[in-house]
């Protein structure tokens, strides 16, 4: 079944269909589509909290314990198990949502991670810019 060349175009227009068929707007849903945009900056800012919280458990975990340089704890593993399936999921839910290659989609997510990189990990940057580094980077 030949289906021809697929041409890759972004578009700025308010049809768009949000990940899944179900979540998608037509001509004249201006409002549902500002909603999907916001959803979607949302969801960016979301995805720069994921790996926030996980060195903010790891400094509460690692604080007190004497084992600096040994192995990690299993509870560390699994909570680090369950973080690298959640981050390689919202990953992969961040690509599907720039795939839409609606121009407006794509602005409101990378504006989401932005604003998400600056509040959750612009002071590690700077932090590790300083020569300061963390025991534990995973």
């Amino acid at each position: 079944m030949a289906m021809g060349p697929m041409h890759m175009y972004v578009y700025f227009d308010e049809t768009c269909a949000f990940v899944f068929k179900q979540f998608k707007t037509v001509v004249g849903d201006y409002g549902y589509f500002v909603l999907g945009c916001f959803c979607c900056l949302l969801y960016g800012i979301f995805h720069m909290l994921i790996p926030f919280l996980k060195d903010l458990y790891l400094k509460k975990k690692l604080k007190n314990s004497n084992q600096k340089y040994s192995r990690c704890p299993i509870d560390v593993k699994i909570i680090l198990t369950i973080y690298y399936f959640a981050y390689t999921l919202s990953n992969f839910m961040l690509m599907m949502i720039m795939m839409t290659m609606n121009g407006w989609v794509l602005i409101a997510t990378a504006l989401g991670l932005t604003i998400g990189y600056f509040i959750f990990t612009f002071d590690k940057t700077l932090y590790e810019l300083k020569g300061n580094h963390e025991l534990c980077h995973s």
